[in-house]
């Protein structure tokens, strides 16, 4: 699939391609012998793909869109699948309430239906959310759990990025030097398959970690948070690149270098505009009025 591969602007093709050809009431009719309505998946993964692009807004109308196409044709599994994908969703804009309350109607739906490895990634987004609202070593503790259950029964996971996940939890738990350690091992992992959408995640989690742990040698996160960026802009994921931008640009503007912070960081705000599905837009936007005001440095 284009979107594991982190090709999302192949991704968004297909899943356009896919949605032309839908028709809601054929695809009742079809769905029970294919197992899933192809536009409901279709809709979920456009919506995920979106959000990658930079397309945040568009991203929550489509995941809406999908669960409120699931409901009407009213078939199990048609409706579980945009609930983990809502999950993911929550879980890459890094809003751990919205991912809670998103796994809870995943994991209610997955229990009552006996679908066990969408229950088992319920457990998984709602240790996440857990550990990152409450208790970080309780929700790193389940994380692992679930997460080494799951591997050992050959259940279909991506390791790599789950481990990223983890990795978070496991920082505000155990500390920096433990998380980083955990991202190694993500990153042997990634190395080993095909899917490639979470390598800009991990390179910017590296980043955070790195400036946690060692903040005297800036260019050990500063490198990482570069080869998120490079990894986002090779992939068409303008969300991602942002995301490490704005770091990288508040760590070149502590260390006095306002030039390369508003070179990094006025690129990767192009065709965003503020919105409540990523505060993190408003935060650059700040910056970079200040960066500007107190050097005169204009974007051209």
């Amino acid at each position: 699939m284009s979107f594991l591969a982190g090709g999302f602007l192949d991704a968004r093709i297909h899943c356009e391609q896919a949605l032309a050809t839908c028709s809601l009431e054929r695809d009742r009719e079809a769905q029970e012998q294919r197992g899933e309505d192809t536009g409901t998946v279709a809709i979920s993964m456009l919506a995920l793909t979106s959000w990658h692009l930079g397309e945040v807004d568009r991203a929550r109308g489509l995941i809406e869109a999908a669960n409120r196409r699931a409901a009407e044709i009213n078939h199990v599994l048609s409706m579980a699948i945009p609930h983990y994908l809502k999950c993911l969703l929550e879980i890459v804009r890094g809003d751990a309430s919205a991912a809670l309350i998103a796994s809870k109607s995943l994991d209610a739906l997955s229990r009552e239906h006996g679908m066990a490895l969408l229950e088992s990634r319920a457990k998984l987004c709602s240790s996440w959310a857990n550990g990152r609202l409450h208790d970080p070593k309780d929700g790193s503790a389940k994380f692992q759990q679930t997460l080494a259950a799951m591997i050992a029964s050959s259940q279909t996971v991506d390791t790599a990025f789950f481990l990223g996940l983890l990795a978070q939890l496991e920082a505000e738990a155990d500390g920096a030097e433990s998380a980083l350690a955990r991202l190694d091992e993500a990153f042997a992992l990634a190395g080993q398959g095909e899917s490639r959408f979470y390598l800009a995640f991990l390179h910017r989690l590296r980043g955070d970690l790195l400036l946690k742990s060692n903040p005297e040698e800036p260019s050990l996160p500063e490198r990482a948070y570069q080869a998120s960026i490079a990894v986002a802009k090779e992939q068409g994921a303008r969300s991602l690149a942002l995301l490490a931008a704005l770091p990288l640009a508040k760590l070149y503007q502590s260390s006095g270098r306002p030039s390369e912070a508003h070179a990094v960081l006025a690129p990767a705000l192009e065709g965003f505009a503020a919105t409540p599905e990523m505060p993190e837009i408003a935060e650059a936007q700040a910056l970079l009025v200040a960066i500007e005001a107190s050097t005169h440095v204009r974007h051209e």
